[in-house]
């Protein structure tokens, strides 16, 4: 089976703002080409379309001009209410989490449903547990499979059966409070036991 994975510059070569019409209008038109020209000829041998390939901290990909730090700065006053200074680089990633995926599903949803599409993050051992809990969570990319790897986690990185589940908060929950008690529990259950971490019923998507 063929996975076609696209080197489309997201995030960090993208000449302008995730804003700019006519850069995403472009990148449209490269996954319409690849849709007209290759996958519907090999469909049949195709498993799916690769859309991004890289960090799972979308915050180390993207190109903080201007126009993205006032955008992160209006989601601070709507998100960080109390929070101190100390939380920048958490917030910063699940801000930057929620870009990319936003921007991603939009590139997304002008594909046919036919279409199976993948991201391909690469998680960083140095992010704690509690990051890596939100990074990966799968409602948050809820249009694509994810190809993980180095993910603490072990059963995030691919779906295996367990009698153990741990049933996640919502993606829209992002403050540290609510996941600070499931790290411990996670941490322990990974050492013990395979188990499934899923904000859903299923531990795959």
């Amino acid at each position: 089976m063929i996975l076609w994975k696209l080197d489309l510059g997201l995030f960090k070569n993208l000449k302008s703002p995730l804003s700019n019409q006519t850069q995403f209008l472009s990148l449209i038109l490269s996954l319409e080409h690849l849709r007209d020209s290759f996958w519907k000829k090999f469909q049949a041998s195709t498993l799916g379309v690769c859309l991004y390939s890289g960090s799972a901290n979308f915050a180390l990909q993207m190109n903080w001009d201007e126009q993205l730090e006032q955008n992160y700065a209006l989601w601070c006053e709507e998100n960080r209410k109390g929070e101190s200074q100390n939380s920048e680089a958490y917030f910063k990633s699940l801000f930057a989490r929620d870009a990319a995926a936003e921007y991603l599903t939009l590139m997304a949803n002008r594909m046919p449903d036919a279409m199976q599409l993948f991201l391909d993050l690469e998680m960083d051992l140095s992010v704690p547990t509690i990051l890596e809990m939100q990074l990966l969570n799968r409602e948050r990319f809820d249009r694509f499979h994810l190809m993980i790897r180095n993910a603490k986690l072990p059963t995030l990185s691919s779906y295996q059966e367990s009698v153990i589940g741990l049933c996640l908060p919502s993606f829209c929950l992002i403050h540290p409070d609510y996941y600070q008690r499931l790290e411990k529990v996670a941490q322990d259950l990974s050492i013990k036991n395979s188990f499934s971490p899923n904000p859903r019923v299923f531990s795959y998507s």
